[in-house]
């Protein structure tokens, strides 16, 4: 098969040069903000849950106590919901770790675990 491939066909890899490495501040600039920029984000974003919260419950009472619905309740907990979601996948990312998502995994066995695993898929799925 090799006999039947033209070699100058073949596109040659042009190897550049390393050069210099990066200035001595912007490595230094990029381990700070990687150290503490990422844990502190993450701690204020961790905090933030509460006024989201608050919103919801205030919904629920102006709805349910006072009949008064707002136009802005569910725009703001879908986005904020969904904003808080992917910042925590990025956070638990960060950390090396995962988000418990099923109450149950450590007490089964690996096969059983799968056979609920893809049955909670296939049924989940079917929508």
């Amino acid at each position: 098969m090799d006999e039947l491939i033209d070699e100058e066909f073949i596109p040659k890899k042009e190897v550049e040069p390393e050069g210099e490495p990066p200035p001595r501040a912007l490595t230094t600039a990029i381990r700070l903000i990687d150290t503490y920029v990422g844990e502190l984000s993450g701690k204020i974003f961790m905090l933030m849950i509460f006024p989201l919260i608050g919103g919801l419950t205030y919904e629920v009472i102006a709805r349910y106590v006072f009949d008064a619905p707002t136009k802005w309740a569910y725009d703001t907990s879908y986005m904020l919901y969904g904003s808080h979601f992917m910042l925590g996948a990025a956070y638990c990312l960060y950390k090396g770790t995962s988000a418990p998502t099923f109450s149950m995994k450590n007490s089964l066995s690996a096969g059983r675990e799968g056979l609920t695993l893809s049955s909670t898929f296939s049924f989940s799925s079917r929508g």
